[in-house]
C-alpha cells in the first residue's frame, strides 16, 4: 500500500497509470519476475478482466485492465 500512498501522493488526480504488473496464470507478477501481494488491489475490482494492472490516485488501489488500453506508465518508484 506504501506505493499506492506514494503514487497517490505524487501523482494527484492524474488518472490511471500503468504500474508494470502482469496477471499469469491467476497470479499477479512484477515486470521484473517478482510476485505482488494482492493487499493493493481493490476488493471490488479484483475479479475484473484484464491481465494488467493500473494504479488511479483517485482510487488508492490497483486496477486489474486490458492490457490494450493505452494509459502513461510509472517507470520506478
Amino acid at each position: 500500500r506504501a506505493e499506492n500512498y506514494w503514487l497517490s501522493g505524487t501523482r494527484g488526480d492524474a488518472g490511471p497509470a500503468w504500474i508494470g504488473h502482469l496477471n499469469r496464470g491467476g497470479e499477479w507478477f512484477r515486470v521484473d519476475g517478482q510476485p505482488v501481494g494482492l493487499d493493493s488491489f481493490s476488493v471490488n475490482d479484483f475479479g475484473a478482466a484484464g491481465d494488467c494492472a493500473v494504479s488511479d490516485p483517485r482510487a488508492r488501489y490497483w486496477t486489474p485492465t486490458d492490457c490494450d488500453e493505452a494509459f502513461p506508465f510509472i517507470c520506478s518508484l
